[in-house]
C-alpha cells in the first residue's frame, strides 16, 4: 500500500484492525496524502487515528436497530413507521414565513395548509401483524393504497394528532393534545 502511495501519487483512506503486543485488537482510521517539496523530495503525512470506541459504539447502534426492527415486526399488535421529515420541514418554512406570528392561528385560518402538512406524511412501512391484518404478503404499494383507505376512512385523526403534537414542538403523542 505504502510502495504504491509513493510511485503512483496515491492517496488513500481506510479503516482496518491491529493486533497489539499484549493480543487485545483495536481498529485505526489511517490517513495518507502524498507532498511534494520542490522538484524531486516527496513525503507522505500519514496520520493514524485510534477508533475502536467508535466501532464499538457502531456495533451497538446496530445491535440496537436490529432489536429494534425484530420488536416492531415481531410485536402482535399492529404498528406503523411514519416519516414526519417533509411535515418538520414545511413547519419550519411556515415559522419563518410568519415571521414570529402563531403557526397553529395561521393554520386554523388557513385549513388548506393544515391539510397540505398532513398529505406529507409518509408512510415507511407497517410490521408483519399490520400486514396480515390487510392481507399476506402485500407489497409495498399495495400497503400504502390500503392504508390510505384506512386513514381516509377514520379521517386522518392519528396523522393530525401528530401533525398538530410536532407543531406543538412535542416529541411524543400523548393524551393532552387535543383535537
Amino acid at each position: 500500500m505504502y510502495e504504491n502511495h509513493f510511485n503512483n501519487n496515491f492517496e488513500f483512506d481506510i479503516e482496518y484492525r491491529i493486533q497489539k503486543k499484549d493480543g487485545t485488537w483495536i481498529w485505526l482510521h489511517d490517513k495518507a496524502m502524498e507532498q511534494i517539496k520542490g522538484k524531486k523530495e516527496r513525503f507522505s503525512y500519514d496520520v493514524f487515528m485510534d477508533v475502536t470506541k467508535q466501532k464499538k459504539v457502531e456495533q451497538e447502534l446496530k445491535e440496537k436497530e436490529e432489536q429494534i426492527s425484530q420488536f416492531f415486526h415481531e410485536t402482535p399488535v399492529p404498528l406503523l413507521e411514519f416519516d414526519f421529515s417533509e411535515v418538520k420541514i414545511r413547519i419550519d418554512h411556515l415559522k419563518k414565513f410568519l415571521k414570529g406570528k402563531n403557526v397553529n392561528s395561521y393554520l386554523k385560518k388557513h385549513p388548506e395548509e393544515f391539510l397540505e402538512l398532513i398529505r406529507q406524511v409518509r408512510f415507511v412501512q407497517g410490521n408483519y401483524y399490520f400486514s396480515e391484518k390487510l392481507g399476506k404478503e402485500i407489497n409495498q404499494t399495495e400497503g400504502k393504497k390500503r392504508l390510505r383507505e384506512v386513514m381516509e376512512r377514520n379521517g386522518y385523526k392519528v396523522v393530525k394528532l401528530m401533525v398538530i403534537a410536532l407543531l406543538e414542538g412535542k416529541r411524543t403523542l400523548d393524551a393532552s393534545v387535543e383535537e
